[in-house]
């Protein structure tokens, strides 16, 4: 018995040892050097077996030492600033391996003072390479506002929230006190305005900016020249630092592309102002219809019944045709502060739909680009913002001396935007004045002089002027 066990135990340890022999047979060891272009070893590359998760790096001599399988015989060696290599195995002898320098990570080209394409190496200042894509993808309605947060040291602040309005952009900081602070803007090669001019006239209505005539989806990059060197062809004008805005072109020697995007944003107020509703409309303790101050009885002391309406004075027909009569005896508990802040603000939005179409032969190129914008504003009235753009940017190569290039653009913009600021018509004012039990619906329509008398039209009703008799409603919404 002791003899049958022992014969299986050598059986068994000659199994064992013959496969051992045969994987064996099935690996390489495969050793190696990664060097440059200047034949100079390069420590901390990746080689990997192509189809495996074997993996080795080279060491301070760029020496390595990797186990090949027998049906593998593809290394792909990788290292920051250089071109990814795929070699193939055709002997087990010491390999030399040179990587390529990539040229797209160590010649960066950007577009210096002059507007020429130099390499980013050469230059002498500081400066900054925004990509259209990242331009493209912010979600943002204009231009300006999409440049926030993508370079340090430049900062864009809205003017407004309404659609449409411009912003500022500083670049490293407040450099004066007395003079403009706004970069020079040089779109294809030509100055542009980007600063919203006269914001406190018409009512203090905030005007919009040119740049948002821009369509986002048309920009190729946009260069942020920051130095003061880099500022000195275009003078004092560019004192504040400069945007060199470059927008697309077609590829030479290319089929048509043909690019359709589509975009829709929602917009939300994040927050709203606390208002008192403990006392209502009134004077020093005590309630009075039309009252200029917000200091009335306290609410919670009325009884809670219907209010008295006075059925035979003048009375205001809305809109909607709801009938408000005056109320000569205040005693309903209802607050109406929620109701009149969904009365004027809304979920805002916008759509924006832009189609384009590229490309070129060996001596020609051609973009061609239609979009159109439609923004609604978080305000129901009067807060909105229309852009329709067409562009045409082509170029000729004539001959080898003589080239003709074409930049073109139409574009077509409409808005409605808010009165703001300290004035009686503006946006927040008349709400927040508005007392907590007044409610300012049906704010606009007809305002009779008593039954069966005349009316005017197009009248506007507030706190101060509940049946809209005044011409005036004062702090109206």
């Amino acid at each position: 018995m002791k003899k049958k066990q022992l014969r299986r135990s050598y059986v068994l340890l000659l199994a064992l040892l013959m496969g051992f022999n045969f994987a064996q047979s099935q690996i390489k060891t495969l050793k190696g050097i990664i060097v440059d272009e200047k034949k100079m070893p390069i420590a901390g590359a990746v080689i990997v077996v192509k189809g495996t998760t074997s993996t080795k790096m080279s060491d301070a001599n760029g020496a390595f030492t990797l186990a090949l399988p027998q049906n593998k015989d593809i290394l792909v060696v990788s290292f920051i600033g250089f071109e990814t290599q795929e070699v193939k195995i055709t002997s087990t002898e010491e390999l030399t391996i040179t990587l390529k320098t990539s040229v797209t990570s160590l010649n960066d080209v950007v577009v210096n003072a002059l507007g020429f394409e130099t390499r980013k190496d050469k230059l002498g200042y500081a400066t900054t390479r925004i990509t259209g894509e990242a331009i493209a993808t912010s979600s943002e309605a204009g231009l300006m506002n999409a440049l926030a947060g993508k370079s340090s040291g430049v900062r864009v602040s809205r003017s407004s929230g309404d659609p449409g309005s411009g912003s500022q952009i500083l670049i490293r900081g407040q450099s004066t006190i007395t003079r403009s602070t706004d970069p020079l803007i040089v779109l294809d090669g030509v100055p542009v305005s980007g600063d919203a001019r006269n914001e406190s006239s018409g009512g203090q209505i905030v005007q919009q900016s040119r740049l948002n005539d821009i369509n986002p989806d048309d920009i190729a990059n946009i260069q942020i020249l920051k130095g003061a060197s880099a500022a000195a062809l275009w003078g004092t004008r560019a004192a504040n630092g400069v945007l060199i805005i470059t927008t697309k072109k077609g590829s030479s020697g290319s089929k048509p592309n043909i690019s359709f995007k589509s975009t829709i944003s929602f917009d939300e107020v994040s927050a709203y102002y606390d208002l008192q509703d403990t006392y209502g409309q009134g004077n020093n303790g005590v309630w009075a219809a039309n009252a200029i101050r917000t200091w009335g009885d306290k609410i919670a002391n009325r009884s809670g019944a219907a209010d008295v309406l006075n059925t035979a004075g003048a009375y205001f027909v809305g809109n909607t045709g709801n009938t408000i009569l005056p109320i000569t005896a205040k005693n309903s508990k209802e607050t109406f502060n929620d109701k009149n802040y969904n009365d004027i603000f809304r979920t805002g939005y916008f759509l924006d739909n832009s189609l384009s179409i590229s490309g070129g032969d060996n001596k020609s190129n051609y973009f061609i680009s239609f979009a159109d914008l439609n923004q609604k504003g978080v305000v129901r009235n009067s807060s909105d913002y229309r852009r329709t753009s067409f562009r045409v940017n082509a170029s000729r190569e004539m001959n080898k001396w003589l080239s003709i290039s074409n930049k073109a653009s139409y574009v077509l913009t409409s808005s409605n935007r808010l009165q703001s600021g300290i004035n009686n018509a503006g946006l927040l004012i008349g709400l927040l004045r508005t007392p907590a039990d007044f409610d300012n619906g049906d704010y606009t329509g007809k305002a009779f002089s008593g039954p069966g008398g005349a009316f005017v039209a197009d009248r506007q009703r507030s706190y101060r002027n509940a049946t809209g008799s005044s011409t005036n409603p004062g702090f109206n919404n």
